[in-house]
């Protein structure tokens, strides 16, 4: 008789296998075939098990489904979920590798941005889904001495994700968001770089400048604020550059300040 173990291993096998045969059923020998064929049977778990994982991707990126259509979604979930079957029964924390799989996938090859946009998908995912945290009182941070100023480190809410990409995602982004005709000529557009936070339950996305990102970075790096300021003014001293603290505490970026 066939160990539980196994017979787990076998219809995982059959359901990540691609297409079925009668040849190629690893439960064969293991279940009932008298009314429908072990293909047929093993089929129709594989197509449920898929379904349920295609909901949860389609939660996650709709943005991506939108601009391929259902039908060329789905089958790229298929495709994925053949190479990754989730690890876990939290489907939240599925679909990491989306976004690579993407870069990868042939009839994807059109849509050089596609891959781009779904990994900014999954950073909205997890900043929608990260820890909230108490804001400071800031009103206590005018009052530090200039020497204290150059021993702040900030920490930043759990919510921050930040990228770049060599594709306008964010105008992608909200092209789809807003609905209406979606064109946009890929050859006038530049990429940039995307701050996302969340605030009052809702994600926000934000284009920064390239000084900007560098400020954010060499936060993230654990830099002094004075440090991180000092390389976003090597890059670009001008009048947005002076505004960037005050900036990030008015839209939840700057969560609380530390003094080394």
């Amino acid at each position: 008789m066939t160990s539980l173990k196994d017979l787990q291993q076998k219809f995982i096998s059959d359901c990540l296998s691609g297409d079925l045969t009668d040849d190629n059923v690893s439960m064969s020998n293991d279940i009932s075939s008298d009314t429908i064929s072990a293909k047929g049977r093993m089929g129709i778990y594989r197509e449920s098990g898929v379904s349920n994982i295609i909901i949860p991707l389609q939660m996650t990126y709709p943005i991506v489904e939108d601009l391929v259509g259902e039908e060329f979604f789905k089958g790229l979930c298929r495709k994925y979920s053949e190479k990754y079957w989730p690890k876990s029964g939290d489907m939240n924390e599925y679909g990491i590798e989306f976004a690579e799989f993407i870069e990868t996938f042939e009839p994807a090859k059109g849509l050089p941005y596609l891959s781009d946009i779904a990994w900014l998908e999954w950073l909205f995912h997890l900043s929608s889904l990260a820890d909230d945290k108490d804001i400071t009182d800031w009103s206590k941070f005018a009052a530090l001495s200039e020497e204290e100023l150059t021993k702040v480190t900030i920490d930043l809410h759990p919510s921050v994700e930040i990228m770049t990409s060599a594709h306008p995602i964010l105008k992608i982004w909200e092209m789809c968001k807003n609905g209406g005709e979606k064109t946009l000529d890929l050859s006038k557009e530049k990429g940039g770089h995307v701050l996302l936070i969340r605030k009052n339950l809702k994600v926000n996305l934000y284009p920064l400048a390239d000084n900007e990102i560098a400020f954010i970075r060499s936060l993230i790096d654990g830099e002094t604020l004075l440090e991180a300021y000092d390389k976003a003014i090597e890059i670009n001293d001008n009048e947005a550059t002076k505004n960037f603290i005050t900036k990030h505490i008015e839209i939840g970026s700057f969560c609380s300040y530390k003094i080394k």
